[in-house]
């Protein structure tokens, strides 16, 4: 049995090197197609820069993969690190809400925000809590079709209550057990590592907090996390 753990120890080590080691080709080649097609060698024809557009939308997303990835296998290793510091929640709310806004706008989705009269400043690292945000934004955006995605934040008095609610597809009974498990994506259709989930419990977690969903098939999905009074402070 031991001799296993070492095994998958030194699996794990491995996959997190090949990962870290992927990092720097792809985001020099993100910058040199970005630098193209700003003209950095000459104007584009309408055509080719057609063509750096879809190459830097591809490099883009295979960034995001292997930041999940590198994400998940620090989380393996154990070698997740809080840099915590005092942030207005309130105000993470507001720049997540406006990041999606161009491509809400595109979609026809109304981006609701519901947050105390007062900010609510807490105590964590956030960085993770900003990837939490926006990891449960964008899922929302990406299986809502129509209607409106609402995000919330109320003082518990001895926690901070958040959610992500969505109007859209939402997930069958069958399947929502299987949403924090790694390499399940929620939808068969969906591209992508199936990580974020998994991520965003593992970080709620390392902050002493939980996630648990809420969702009809058909009716829309309702993401909740809670983090304890313990890791904020009051104004």
């Amino acid at each position: 049995a031991l001799e296993r753990q070492h095994v998958l120890a030194l699996r794990e080590e491995f996959i997190a090197m090949v990962i870290h080691d992927l990092r720097n080709p792809v985001s020099v080649a993100m910058e040199v197609v970005s630098q193209l097609k700003k003209g950095y060698c000459g104007e584009p024809a309408p055509q080719q820069k057609k063509f750096l557009e879809l190459g830097e939308h591809a490099l883009g997303k295979l960034s995001h993969m292997i930041s999940e990835l590198f994400e998940m296998s620090k989380i393996e290793l154990g070698q997740v690190k809080l840099e915590k510091s005092r942030f207005n929640l309130c105000e993470m709310v507001r720049e997540t809400l406006e990041g999606l806004r161009l491509s809400a706008d595109k979609k026809g989705i109304l981006l609701k925000a519901e947050r105390p009269e007062k900010d609510l400043f807490i105590e964590a690292d956030k960085e993770k809590i900003g990837d939490v945000w926006m990891n449960l934004a964008s899922n929302a955006l990406k299986f809502t079709d129509a209607g409106k995605i609402t995000f919330a934040v109320k003082d518990g008095g001895t926690h901070v209550d958040c959610s992500v609610r969505d109007t859209g597809q939402g997930i069958p009974k069958e399947s929502q057990g299987d949403l924090f498990k790694k390499f399940e994506r929620l939808g068969a259709k969906q591209k992508g590592t199936g990580l974020g989930l998994v991520i965003a419990k593992s970080i709620l977690q390392a902050h002493g907090g939980k996630i648990r969903v809420e969702s009809e098939e058909g009716k829309g999905s309702a993401f909740i996390f809670v983090l304890p009074v313990s890791e904020r402070r009051r104004v």
